[in-house]
């Protein structure tokens, strides 16, 4: 994990949390209730929890949640409003374990279905205080994207249903979720070789409704763009209330920012970032300096990189190098921390930067 010493993020401390569990799959953080850092992840094929002991993650105490020894590699970790931590997991099916307490030492869990993909399962507490999640199940010719609406904070049981973006049954690779300002969710997805942005009808993103299979694709709202998948997007919602998507396509990293809550237009932020060819996942938080801040895993360079935006709509961006071996791939996970500086999760590690920027080392 590495964690900003300040907002800039100019430089950063690194340090190990689990060197012999974690192999190249997705970590997920969020600071705590009590203002520490908690990260999900699969190790060695179990559900594991790191919870921090400070906010640079210098120590902390490892928690086997599921012994399952088939847990898939993507994860997602969120605070109910409960203040406990909630995760997200593949087990043979869409499952969630609810944390006994701030560390995760124990959980209930539950199944929610038979069937999920090893796709990204993104999670969030909605505005009725309970737990959404988006994920994908096979269907052909595409993927189905789905949504899973908890009926209670520990998600004990919850109504699932094909996700319900601009009035259609919408299929994907992939999704990244957030709550608007407005109260309601929003999904970025591939549809169909278009990165979407939709604004979900209300809090369960259309999970009760019943939708058919083939309708008209209406005029609008409009993609953002054709170009991207979103197994490699993030979303997050700017200080201005309007969503931010960063994604990769074709070894350029590139931000989304929408010109309104529903993301009807948008504009398109190529940065100056090239990537390399290998598929790269981004992560995307809002700083506390107002400014959104992305973590990316340079894998021509074997880097852990930040890119950190000049204005709200990231027309430009000054990058940095956080941690200059990261051999081991994975994609990346960012936070901010409750000191006010961002903290980053990668397989095996913890960042802290010291400003804002993470400029330099």
């Amino acid at each position: 994990m590495a964690h900003c010493d300040d907002v800039d993020c100019s430089t950063a401390s690194l340090e190990t949390v689990d060197p012999f569990r974690v192999k190249p799959t997705q970590t997920s953080i969020v600071v705590g209730a009590d203002g520490l850092p908690i990260i999900s992840y699969q190790g060695d094929g179990n559900l594991m929890a790191a919870h921090c002991e400070n906010p640079c993650c210098s120590a902390a105490s490892l928690s086997v949640i599921v012994a399952a020894w088939s847990i898939g590699p993507y994860t997602s970790i969120a605070i109910g409003t409960d203040g406990l931590p909630i995760v997200s997991y593949n087990n043979g099916g869409l499952s969630v374990a609810h944390c006994d307490d701030a560390a995760c030492s124990t959980a209930k869990t539950t199944r929610l279905n038979n069937t999920v993909l090893d796709l990204p399962l993104p999670m969030v507490i909605g505005s009725d205080g309970l737990p959404l999640i988006t994920y994908n199940i096979e269907s052909r010719p595409d993927d189905l994207l789905m949504v899973a609406h908890c009926d209670d904070i520990a998600c004990s049981s919850a109504t699932r249903g094909r996700l319900l973006a601009f009035g259609i049954t919408t299929r994907a690779k992939g999704s990244a979720l957030a709550i608007g300002a407005d109260g309601l969710p929003v999904v970025s997805f591939d549809g169909k070789f278009r990165l979407v942005m939709a604004r979900c009808p209300d809090v369960t993103c259309g999970a009760a409704n019943s939708m058919p299979d083939i309708v008209p694709e209406p005029s609008g709202p409009i993609a953002i763009t054709r170009f991207a998948e979103s197994e490699f997007a993030s979303i997050a919602i700017g200080t201005d209330d309007l969503p931010v998507i960063s994604y990769q396509f074709e070894g350029r990293l590139y931000v989304a920012h929408c010109d309104d809550a529903a993301c009807s237009s948008g504009s398109i932020g190529v940065t100056p970032i090239r990537l390399p060819v290998i598929e790269t996942q981004t992560s995307i938080a809002i700083g506390s300096d107002g400014l959104p801040i992305i973590s990316y895993r340079d894998s021509g360079n074997e880097y852990l990189k930040v890119a950190h935006c000049d204005d709200a709509t990231c027309s430009g961006v000054t990058v940095s190098i956080v941690d200059d071996d990261f051999s081991d791939g994975g994609p990346t996970s960012i936070a901010i921390g409750s000191d006010g500086f961002p903290v980053i999760t990668y397989p095996g590690k913890v960042a802290h930067c010291n400003d804002v920027k993470c400029s330099s080392e």
